[in-house]
């Protein structure tokens, strides 16, 4: 036996083998943003988190995890994803750099060997490319290469989220071969799950034609990220599209759990991405 079986079976807990697709609810956001609204006290965030236990799998921090621990306990609980860094962007005080892009603002607030005891299915982490510092670069590829190696000798999946560095000062930064290039070298770097926004475009069909671009140009299944709450017509009509334009699921975090019915939105998103009846 090896870390080859270990993996296989954490990552079939994120993604289904019969579909290959999955729905990923990412409720880490308070570990960037502190208090959101659904997790602003402990009793919301505890209220909050049995709501999305249909969901394929549910990411949080290591922090809250004891806070949540139940929902991943038994038979027909949804997979344990950690959310692996901190990094200051999110806020809108004291950022560092003012108004610059995140360079070098990226940590790791785990270890593999850690959360391997704590039961962890997946880790997600940043790839930051594009600084205007070259080190900082390659500084991001050495963590994001080290990660892989440890997630694969400890049989656990890696999901990796790549995002420009210069997103705040390159309007380019977002486009559609521009998202397919950072993609694909998550992937070659070892994401078991590449994490993508949705590409910029004047119109929601430019901005998934843009998307299948990554799509189709990665070598690892690829999940559409989310962003801030709309209604969950909007919400099942963007899963809609992602699906259609060729991708593996969604990790949806926001439009998720502050919608006015977790639960009841899981149960669509997953007939959307599965079929579910």
């Amino acid at each position: 036996m090896d870390s080859h079986l270990g993996k296989s079976i954490r990552l079939a807990r994120l993604l289904r083998p019969a579909t290959k697709r999955g729905l990923i609810v990412a409720a880490s956001h308070p570990v960037l943003t502190g208090p959101i609204e659904a997790q602003r006290t402990l009793q919301e965030v505890q209220a909050v988190f049995p709501k999305l236990s249909g969901a394929d799998a549910v990411m949080t921090t290591p922090g809250n995890l004891p806070h949540v621990i139940d929902i991943y306990r038994g038979r027909n609980t949804p997979g344990l994803v950690i959310h692996m860094d901190w990094m200051n962007w999110y806020r809108e005080f004291y950022r560092a750099g003012g108004t610059e892009a995140p360079e070098g603002t990226v940590t790791s607030i785990a270890n593999i060997e850690d959360l391997v005891q704590s039961g962890v299915d997946g880790i997600m982490t940043y790839l930051y490319l594009g600084h205007s510092d070259p080190r900082l670069e390659r500084d991001e590829i050495e963590r994001n290469a080290k990660l892989a190696r440890d997630c694969a000798r400890w049989g656990v999946s890696l999901i990796i989220e790549p995002q420009p560095a210069q997103d705040r000062r390159d309007p380019d930064a977002r486009n559609g071969k521009r998202m397919a290039f950072y993609s694909r070298i998550a992937a070659e770097l070892g994401a078991d799950i590449v994490k993508s926004d949705l590409p910029e475009g004047a119109t929601l069909v430019e901005r998934l034609d843009g998307f299948h671009e990554v799509a189709s140009c990665t070598t690892a299944p690829v999940l559409l990220a989310g962003g801030p709450m709309e209604s969950d017509e909007q919400t099942l009509a963007l899963a809609k599209g992602s699906i259609e334009s060729g991708g593996a699921g969604l990790v949806f975090g926001r439009k998720i759990y502050q919608s006015p019915d977790p639960a009841l939105l899981i149960a669509k998103l997953n007939k959307v991405i599965h079929g579910d009846a």
